[in-house]
């Protein structure tokens, strides 16, 4: 049986917030294209109010927000401007 949609983009954004650096997140991404869909960024909005969930509470309330919050942007560039622009900017 196949992952449902929320699992995938569950599990592709919680490989990316845990990459350790830009090249990496880039490969990630790419593998996962479902992150770059619309309906991927509401569901991922709303995970703003419990961002600890992504980091298993090792991480402030205030560090995860402000952590999910930057991939999710990332996220928002690469569908506007696509994903070898967006990670070229942050390269």
């Amino acid at each position: 049986m196949s992952d449902s949609f929320a699992e995938k983009v569950m599990d592709g954004f919680y490989e990316f917030i845990h990459t350790s650096d830009w090249h990496e997140g880039k490969k990630v991404v790419q593998s996962h294209p479902e992150l770059l869909q619309p309906l991927a960024s509401q569901f991922l909005a709303l995970t703003l109010a419990q961002p600890e969930i992504w980091f298993k509470g090792h991480v402030s309330h205030q560090d995860a927000e402000r952590y999910v919050r930057l991939h999710l942007g990332v996220l928002e560039a690469c569908r506007e401007k696509g994903v070898q622009s967006t990670f070229s900017d942050l390269t």
